[in-house]
This record gives C-alpha cells, sequence and structure tokens, in this order.
C-alpha cells in the first residue's frame, strides 16, 4: 500500500522487503494515523520510481511506516 492522502508518502516495510528497496535511516518522528493513534516512521526511500499503466512517477522520499 501506498498512502498519498497526507503531505508525506507511506509505505509497509513487507512492501520494501519484497520489491527488495533499501530503506536508509533518517531522524525518528512519529505520525498520527487516521485512527489518531502514533506511528513512528522506521526510514525512509529518497527515491522510488512507480509504474502504473504504462506511466513512471518518481517519488522523491517515501517514509516508511509499519
Amino acid at each position: 500500500m501506498i498512502d498519498g492522502g497526507s503531505l508525506d508518502i507511506f509505505i509497509q516495510p513487507r512492501v520494501t522487503e519484497f520489491l527488495d528497496l533499501l530503506i536508509e535511516p533518517t531522524p525518528e518522528f512519529t505520525v498520527m494515523i487516521g485512527n489518531f493513534r502514533m506511528m513512528t516512521v522506521e526510514g525512509c526511500i529518497s527515491a522510488l520510481e512507480v509504474n502504473k499503466q504504462g506511466h513512471t512517477v518518481m517519488v522523491p522520499q517515501v517514509y516508511v511506516l509499519q
């Protein structure tokens, strides 16, 4: 899942593992999700190339969130 409904973009760790993406360390911070629960960011991917239906989009920074 990629959540693009906020100012930042988040991806689940299991997706990064499946796609063998390099997770870079990032200063620790927490985010509040839709049910008001606080979660800690585990790292980031500095550039993620997303291909969908023949179109490629480069996402500059994606945070890894459980």
